[in-house]
């Protein structure tokens, strides 16, 4: 640790001039690599049932965005990037537990669903199965994430600059104000990034497209009326659903559970019941 001091220094000259480039590459891992936990930080994706447009209005955003922040601290995690779209929003999230990560985005979830459902006058499921999630690499991945993640909108040819999206952080990150935890980013780099631009052909949308278990979901919900979790207290539709599931897309008990997010013992029982001779 006696190195940390001029490395951060180093870091600093090499970070100020990688900044004018279009995409900031960081040195080989120093002392810092002791800040750096890949297991701690990940990139989420949540999207609409159906790839509805669940956060189609700025109010709709504005109000995940208000469930973003007022989960934070509860859950003690740090956004280190976010952008809402339409029918999906993408959160760059840390925290020193990781199980921390997965109900904070739980969290906010359940708050928007039950805020969505009343203005929308609607029942039922709102967000594809669970959210995706990718660990992130190492801190160059990082930078390139954040960067992938504001160039969204761009990419949806909404606007043409980041920073005019007013539903993402590249304006934070350009005003230094807003949700994102520049505490934990300096800790990491030595300064805050500056001029982070997406790389080309970094992640090929595979969080959004990797498999079609979404999909299969949608369809079995249709097909069986469930309107909400409340419908599968009956356990025969629950063996039926369970058993569906796991025939078209290969998922285990417990993942199953996970998708339903229903006790997997439940599931077992259920599912144990409906195909018991």
């Amino acid at each position: 640790m006696g190195t940390c001091h001029g490395d951060v220094k180093d870091d600093t000259k090499r970070l100020t001039a990688f900044a004018k480039q279009a995409i900031i590459t960081i040195m080989p891992r120093t002392a810092r690599k002791v800040i750096f936990n890949e297991s701690n930080y990940c990139h989420v994706l949540v999207q609409g049932i159906a790839k509805e447009y669940l956060f189609e209005s700025a109010r709709l955003k504005g109000f995940y965005l208000k469930c973003l922040s007022e989960k934070r601290a509860e859950h003690n995690v740090s956004i280190l990037a976010f952008c809402i779209m339409g029918n999906h929003a993408h959160i760059l999230l840390t925290a020193e537990r990781v199980e921390a990560i997965s109900l904070y985005v739980k969290s906010v979830n359940t708050t928007y669903a039950k805020f969505y459902n009343k203005i929308s006058k609607r029942v039922g499921f709102v967000f594809r199965n669970r959210f995706r999630a990718e660990a992130i690499k190492d801190e160059t991945y990082l930078l390139r994430c954040i960067g992938y993640i504001h160039n969204n909108p761009i990419k949806a040819g909404i606007v043409d600059i980041a920073e005019k999206y007013e539903f993402s952080s590249a304006n934070n990150y350009k005003t230094r104000q807003g949700i994102i935890d520049f505490t934990k980013l300096s800790e990491i780099y030595g300064e805050i990034p500056r001029n982070i631009q997406a790389e080309e052909g970094f992640i090929d949308d595979k969080l959004e497209n990797s498999d079609k278990t979404d999909e299969i979901l949608t369809e079995i919900v249709k097909k069986y009326g469930i309107t909400s979790k409340n419908s599968l207290k009956d356990d025969d539709l629950l063996g039926k659903v369970a058993v569906e599931l796991k025939e078209r897309t290969g998922a285990s008990l417990r993942e199953i559970a996970g998708i339903l997010e229903l006790c997997r013992e439940r599931v077992r029982r259920a599912v144990s019941s409906f195909t018991s001779p």
